[in-house]
């Protein structure tokens, strides 16, 4: 018997050392297969099909969610078109101006005189 317990502790710190420091590894195996099998039976009934329809609390949550996500995604939108507004038209503007300023220019060169 001593023998025995002292080759189950020299096992269970080799595992340890090893990095088998899960509690599956020190429980006994049908004690393992039990939480094993429990866990994957919860995580297949836990929730419904793709095709389950959603409560009414579900279906306010998401709601809920995305009306604030559409809010922040219009205010950032905004915020943005108006920095570019200040910064990004002006620019744009004048070098269209720029443009036409020389597509003048050319126009007139040609021009008889």
């Amino acid at each position: 018997m001593k023998v025995l317990e002292e080759y189950t502790a020299l096992s269970a710190a080799r595992r340890w050392q090893n990095g088998y420091k899960h509690i599956l590894f020190f429980c006994p195996l049908p004690t393992a297969q039990c939480l094993l099998l429990t866990a994957c039976c919860l995580l297949l009934t836990a929730c419904g099909g793709p095709n389950t329809p959603l409560d009414a609390g579900t279906r306010q949550a998401i709601d809920s969610i995305a009306a604030a996500e559409v809010r922040q995604a219009r205010m950032e939108i905004d915020s943005l078109c108006k920095l570019d507004r200040t910064t990004l038209l002006p620019r744009l503007v004048d070098s269209i101006k720029q443009k036409r300023v020389r597509e003048i220019q050319e126009q007139l060169k040609t021009v008889p005189k």
